[in-house]
């Protein structure tokens, strides 16, 4: 067989510190999985950032355009992406989108449909319209779509009229870094990971934290590790002025693992997720998780977690007191750490290898 080359887009991640973000991880990830996955390969990364691979043996390709800007990667994956495809076996697309003007055998990773499902939410109008479109053009040419969890292969069912047959969902992974021993904080304090937007719940969070402080002698904090989202202004302000909140913005990896092996639980009020990241890698460091009952959530935490319903700050609230009051539970933590234990990007990149040979055939 004849050695195979291909292409890896990791434009998402080419914006300092997106690759602390989940799409962004996912390409980072991906990328050095499936690399290792089949070394008898040859792989074209196409990214400005090359110290995110620079320990793979890859050819990395640059590009002068402003790939960091969303406009910058779109009008990057309209033009200039063309070029490289001379001499591609195949394409990998690790964050929704193909090169709209090529016929390459191709994988792509579709992480939600959050930019469809919550468009007021997603960056504008405008962004929101092109990333469904986009999205949807990439899903109808790949030969395969890989996503995280059942919900989003429903969802693009539903809205895409994909075949399930077609989609193939594989778990996330969680990284080295994150498995840590657990070292419980005092002071408590209790974790919340990712962007800061409505979608998060941080409304729902914050109230829950007002009404255990309410209760409490001391009161506990609430670590926010992230950015600011888009259109958020009113709500990052109201965190900031939070007197319990403390927000953290560039958070690497091996702060965030000490923030997930201290914390008292990891809190994931999130109202919509396409898998959950932070549960998993709280996971691995033992650090208790809280989630809103997801189904993208449920389907690899299982009993790992404490459950509440979506926007229900007193059920939330209840189950942050529990944690801070009872500690660690032991039995639950093993559950846990086993959960993590199974979720490996090793694994998710020779599937994503699997994929690929069945696309280039």
């Amino acid at each position: 067989m004849p050695q195979r080359l291909v292409a890896i887009d990791l434009r998402i991640a080419d914006r300092v510190g997106a690759e602390h973000t989940g799409v962004g991880r996912y390409a980072v990830e991906c990328a050095r999985a499936l690399v290792d996955a089949r070394p008898e390969w040859r792989f074209r990364l196409l990214t400005n950032r090359p110290e995110l691979v620079a320990d793979r043996d890859a050819e990395v390709r640059r590009t002068r355009w402003p790939t960091h800007m969303s406009a910058g990667r779109v009008a990057w994956l309209h033009g200039p992406a063309a070029a490289s495809h001379r001499a591609l076996d195949g394409w990998l697309g690790t964050a929704f989108t193909l090169p709209p003007f090529t016929h390459l055998p191709s994988v792509v990773a579709v992480h939600d449909l959050f930019f469809l499902t919550r468009r007021a939410e997603y960056g504008g109008w405008v962004n929101a319209r092109y990333a469904t479109a986009a999205t949807r053009r990439a899903t109808r040419r790949a030969g395969m779509i890989v996503t995280g969890s059942t919900r989003t292969q429903t969802e693009l069912r539903e809205h895409f009229g994909a075949d399930p047959a077609k989609v193939d969902v594989v778990p996330y992974g969680v990284a080295a870094p994150f498995f840590r021993e657990r070292r419980p904080a005092d002071p408590p304090f209790l974790l919340a990971v990712g962007t800061w937007e409505p979608r998060k719940g941080l409304s729902t969070m914050l109230a829950a934290l007002d009404a255990v402080n309410a209760r409490r002698d001391t009161p506990v904090r609430l670590v926010l590790a992230g950015a600011p989202g888009w259109g958020v202004d009113d709500l990052v302000a109201r965190l900031r002025a939070h007197p319990h909140a403390d927000l953290r913005t560039g958070v690497g990896d091996d702060e965030l693992a000490s923030l997930y092996a201290g914390a008292a639980a990891l809190v994931l009020a999130s109202e919509d997720e396409g898998f959950g990241l932070p549960a998993a890698e709280a996971f691995a460091a033992g650090c208790p998780v809280i989630a809103t009952d997801l189904p993208a959530v449920r389907e690899f935490a299982g009993d790992a977690a404490r459950y509440v319903p979506q926007r229900d700050p007193s059920a939330l609230a209840a189950a942050m007191a529990e944690v801070l009051a009872t500690g660690d539970e032991p039995e639950r933590e093993r559950t846990a750490r086993a959960v993590a234990a199974g979720l490996t990007w090793e694994a998710h990149g020779r599937r994503v290898a699997e994929l690929l040979e069945r696309v280039m055939r």
